[in-house]
């Protein structure tokens, strides 16, 4: 059995839930199944990544209050700052439209020479987030890396463990 991280209400003590804590030995065979999903992801067009990570809004949208209440319960983060967190990482439409564009293929130009800049995906990337902006934080680094097609593995802070990853 696998060591269980608790998280507790700073305001009461109170136990909000549990995590497991991954061991240290099981993160390469973490990086190890990024790495060999991240060929087929890398391989979709900027517009399919675009869309399939647009969906994180219909995922999270219905679920702001639940989300930004455990948020409240698990760090003392005001509700109604709970809730903006939420609902900034809920509306993704026009910060994934500017990473497209950000990442498309440019022209260049000069001298009468025209070449091509690519931006290609690094591989994996590991993204270790601090425990101010749980949900932010972790959609800051993890959905610019996942649309410009890398892998990713995320290591949330252990402090709001259970609302981190959402």
């Amino acid at each position: 059995m696998s060591e269980m991280l608790e998280s507790e209400n700073p305001a009461t003590g109170e136990v909000v839930g549990r995590v497991p804590v991954t061991p240290v030995e099981d993160v390469p065979s973490a990086v190890a199944r990024a790495r060999a999903a991240q060929p087929a992801w890398a391989a979709r067009s900027l517009s399919e990544r675009r869309a399939i990570l647009s969906r994180l809004g219909e995922v999270l949208g219905p679920r702001t209050d639940t989300l930004a209440e455990l948020l409240t319960r698990e760090m003392g983060k005001p509700l109604a700052d709970a809730r903006g967190e939420i609902g900034a990482v809920s509306d993704v439409g026009a910060e994934l439209e500017e990473m497209e564009a950000a990442l498309a293929p440019e022209v260049l130009e000069r001298g009468g020479a025209r070449s091509t800049l690519y931006r290609d995906p690094f591989g994996v990337v590991g993204a270790i987030t601090p425990w101010n902006f749980p949900v932010l934080m972790p959609h800051w680094m993890v959905l610019p890396a996942l649309m410009a097609g890398n892998g990713v593995v995320l290591k949330p802070s252990e402090e709001p463990p259970l609302v981190a990853p959402a």
